[in-house]
């Protein structure tokens, strides 16, 4: 009597008499990622299987013994038969003969299965929701915590939450009550989020001629302390953590083609093939123009720029001798191509950029870039900025509800699920963008917004610096339409290519909340400009400066001065009444 090894071993090499001397080679790993059109329902476990290779789970488990044209024979480590079972190339599948592994044998199974079974002892309902909230299948409407109270009603200051769904609303309100985040730090993120999730997916056709895409430039301003990043992050954290696992996925692909370029000749001819990977990651925080465009011909639907200091991007305008950044990032605002051509390496072409901004800023540090330099090349009118006033506020003990934070994730999630899935390339591998265009009462509140810009920028009483501005949120009001039109329709499951009247009417409440803080901007600016040339002339004590000061304006900015001579405001509220008395 034999014993079951005995037996497997013997029936092993019935199958394999044929066969040539085994070779050890690295088990190579292949993913491949697909933009597909019109895509029907996909469950997360077919969609598992369709993106990932049967390697990556089973890969500490078996060693490559052949690669044939059909499939790759493979055998469990410590085992002593020829081999263990195949891995078929056409379904991507595995089968084994052999029952000392975790896996079953005589069956099919697919990389899915292989992972229930691997990370979660064969609980397939576990490993399914584990994947979903990876960000494998179609997005499902999330479900809004019915737990949840309405909040108490709610006064719309400032920036206009009512441009975005209702239950994203609830969800800005509620960061704002229990975590103290700005609303208007938080409805910028979201625009930000929304410009870079519609990428090249979607262009906007304002009329024949004329197309406008979804990049925006924001600048958060603010003093230190005031929560820029913990606002910006309660809304960018769930596409921040897509990017992540766009990186770490990279990453391992990226191993694995090293691995395989370092095998010899004969190794590659007996090994799978290992194309080298694209990187997949489509948020950068801190990059030149250079490698931000290497990045973006990799990710065709646009790369977006999240840093906690904009100071920096503003010094790296200029950064290279031989020709601007500046240059391309202008270009690359208004869609049209940028490239990098270097000695060292071949060129980046970008037919098609999108590259939206977002990031934080002190006051008295952007003033500095206030010049009429950038001003005459129209950097700044390109730049919306929100500058909220703002306190410092004493610690709340309310907590925001766990499930609120889950529905908002599962929402930026979808969005981001659902325009992907929409995402068409042509034979040059390049997005096909769909075009949006506006309703018939949509664009008649376009052409009246319209007209009423053109009467601002006519008029003698409007501020000159203004101008210029006003003509660029000719364009930016057709993104924000596009924008907040494509978040609320994925929302609702509806046309996204027709802008209804409400979007437009919505883009008009943006337009007009970034012409009041850039209006702000200039106002601040101006006085920090002011104080600083007092100073420059002033002498003496901090008594005698502000006095100078004083004599010059006395209704001078305190916060300002105060922290130009590095005291508080009380200091300068003290002395300010000695020297009226």
């Amino acid at each position: 009597m034999i014993t079951n090894e005995e037996r497997d071993i013997i029936i092993n090499i019935c199958r394999i008499l044929n066969e040539v001397e085994e070779e050890h080679v690295p088990i190579p790993v292949k993913i491949e990622r697909q933009y597909v059109e019109n895509a029907s329902s996909v469950t997360p476990w077919a969609d598992f299987n369709n993106k990932e290779n049967i390697f990556n789970i089973i890969g500490n488990d078996f060693q490559v013994i052949k690669d044939r044209s059909d499939k790759t024979i493979i055998r469990r480590h410590g085992a002593k038969s020829p081999h263990s079972g195949y891995v078929f190339k056409n379904s991507g599948c595995m089968y084994l003969f052999s029952t000392g592994t975790i896996y079953p044998h005589q069956k099919l199974i697919t990389p899915f299965t292989a992972y229930a079974i691997k990370h979660f002892s064969g609980d397939f309902s576990r490993a399914a929701s584990d994947l979903y909230t990876k960000g494998y299948g179609d997005r499902k409407k999330p479900k809004y915590p019915e737990q949840i109270k309405e909040p108490r009603q709610f006064k719309e200051e400032g920036f206009p939450l009512s441009v975005f769904p209702h239950e994203v609303q609830i969800y800005m309100r509620e960061c704002k009550r229990t975590l103290q985040n700005s609303v208007d730090y938080m409805g910028c993120a979201l625009l930000w989020v929304g410009s870079l999730v519609v990428g090249n997916s979607i262009r906007m056709e304002v009329k024949t001629g004329w197309h406008e895409i979804s990049t925006i430039w924001m600048a958060i301003v603010g003093g230190a302390g005031l929560g820029k990043s913990p606002s910006i992050s309660s809304i960018t954290a769930p596409l921040e953590k897509i990017n992540n696992e766009e990186i770490r996925r990279y990453s391992k692909a990226k191993e694995n083609w090293e691995a395989y370029k370092a095998l010899s000749k004969q190794e590659k001819e007996m090994a799978t093939e290992v194309k080298e990977p694209s990187r997949t990651q489509f948020i950068a925080y801190d990059v030149t123009i250079e490698k931000l465009i290497n990045l973006h011909s990799q990710n065709p639907n646009g790369v977006g720029v999240l840093k906690d200091e904009l100071a920096g991007w503003f010094k790296d305008m200029n950064k290279y001798k031989e020709g601007s950044d500046k240059e391309q990032w202008l270009s690359s605002w208004s869609g049209k191509n940028i490239m990098v051509d270097r000695i060292t390496r071949e060129s980046d072409n970008i037919s098609k950029p999108i590259l939206p901004v977002l990031g934080g800023i002190q006051p008295t540090i952007l003033a500095e870039f206030f010049t009429q330099e950038n001003k005459d090349n129209g950097f700044l009118d390109r730049m919306l900025f929100s500058f909220p006033d703002l306190e410092v506020e004493n610690y709340i003990t309310d907590e925001i509800d766990p499930q609120l934070l889950v529905f908002y994730s599962e929402f930026i999630l979808m969005l981001y699920k659902e325009l992907r899935k929409i995402v068409v390339m042509n034979e040059f591998d390049e997005i096909k963008p769909h075009i949006a265009r506006f309703s018939d009462d949509a664009r008649i509140e376009w052409v009246r917004i319209f007209n009423k810009i053109t009467a601002l920028q006519n008029s003698e009483s409007t501020n000159e610096f203004m101008k210029s501005m006003l003509a660029k949120q000719k364009s930016y009001i057709p993104r924000f339409a596009l924008i907040i039109n494509t978040i609320q329709a994925t929302w609702e499951g509806v046309d996204l290519l027709t802008i209804k009247k409400q979007s437009v009417l919505n883009a008009e409440k943006l337009s007009d909340y970034f012409v009041a803080m850039y209006e702000k901007m200039i106002k601040s600016n101006l006085e920090v400009f002011e104080v600083k040339e007092n100073l420059k002339g002033s002498k003496g004590s901090i008594r005698d400066k502000i006095k100078a000061i004083h004599d010059a304006n006395p209704k001078f900015n305190r916060s300002i001065i105060a922290k130009e001579l590095n005291v508080s405001r009380i200091t300068i509220q003290r002395i300010i009444k000695e020297l009226t008395v």
